[in-house]
């Protein structure tokens, strides 16, 4: 029989204990539930990344987005093998972005406390563990191993000042790369994202969805009689329209929520975690919001919306064309 540390007379003397003991331990404990979708962090996990405690939304996303771009392949594939039970252990060493841009190198382990019939994980419990200064002198002696089989003291000196000259380089490199993405994934008009990016965001939001179990909508928004305005006060003013009413769509989004322009007055919202109930609210919010915008020459605009949820395995192009059959249904209708 396992020995017992506490034995507590009550549900509030547990709670007292357990919560003393996550703020005091030094790793940073999490706990995810699939039926709601939220995460518990403890206070050092938040304050193992720099964090007020507390701050970040209680979701996935939160740490997914914390993930080194070059580490969250690595991590996606073995999380959802340990989640479908196809490995028996979950430890992966990786780097989460902290509050002030760096990065933490970090061992995350975690054990499934609940699994579904199909033996699917719907609950994990796990902790991250600060292992930067290990992993900073492990790099450090394999440079210095690499630099003393050389036998060349000079040429140590000179590999530095190369390095440096390098990272100067490359960090050149990155921000120009950056810029040349994000002007290849935005609509020039508007500054939403364009047709390229939201089919990227569309495939990566898939995969989260059918990870995760969560819940996943689409929603096309259409223009009623946009020739009309176009050729009536003229393209410059039907510019500014598509520009408005772009500004006035993100405005009423969340931050997980991708807008794009997908045509010449059509746009696209992805909704992650939201269900068909969510997504039409979001819907019939925005169109009572459109129709109370002044847009350019005191036009009223109207819209006509599509609203489908994700079904499983379903492909993109079959998630695309739902949708737009749900908006020109609506159209008719209108």
């Amino acid at each position: 029989m396992p020995y017992k540390t506490y034995a507590h007379k009550t549900i509030a003397a547990s709670d007292l204990t357990l919560n003393t003991i996550l703020d005091l331990i030094v790793e940073g404990t999490w706990d995810w539930d699939s039926a709601t979708g939220t995460v518990i962090r403890s206070p050092s996990w938040y304050r193992m990344l720099g964090y007020p405690i507390g701050e970040l939304l209680p979701d996935v996303f939160t740490w997914e987005k914390s993930i080194h771009c070059d580490d969250y392949a690595r991590v996606m594939a073995h999380i959802e093998q340990y989640i479908k039970g196809e490995i028996d252990t979950y430890c992966i060493q990786y780097r989460c972005q902290k509050q002030d841009g760096s990065y933490l190198w970090i061992e995350d382990r975690a054990q499934a406390v609940s699994r579904n019939s199909e033996g699917v994980a719907t609950r994990l419990i796990g902790a991250h563990h600060n292992i930067h200064a290990h992993k900073v002198i492990e790099q450090q002696l394999q440079q210095q191993t690499r630099l003393l089989e050389e036998g060349n003291q000079t040429l140590e000196k000179l590999l530095a000042r190369k390095a440096e000259e390098l990272e100067l380089k490359n960090k050149q490199l990155e921000e120009q790369v950056a810029t040349v993405e994000k002007l290849s994934q935005t609509d020039v008009l508007t500054q939403v994202a364009n047709r390229e990016k939201v089919n990227v965001e569309m495939v990566k939001e898939i995969a989260r969805s059918e990870r995760y179990n969560h819940p996943l909508s689409l929603m096309f928004i259409d223009i009623n009689n946009f020739k009309f305005i176009n050729d009536t006060h003229g393209h410059k003013v039907g510019d500014a329209v598509l520009v408005t009413l772009a500004k006035v769509i993100a405005a009423n989004l969340r931050s997980i929520d991708c807008l794009a322009r997908w045509g010449g007055d059509e746009f696209l919202i992805i909704l992650p975690s939201s269900d068909i109930h969510q997504a039409s609210d979001v819907a019939a919010k925005l169109n009572d919001v459109i129709a109370n915008t002044h847009f350019s020459d005191n036009i009223e605009l109207s819209c006509s919306f599509g609203v489908v949820e994700y079904q499983q395995n379903e492909t993109v192009d079959d998630f695309f064309h739902r949708v737009d059959q749900a908006m020109y249904q609506d159209k008719e209708a209108s």
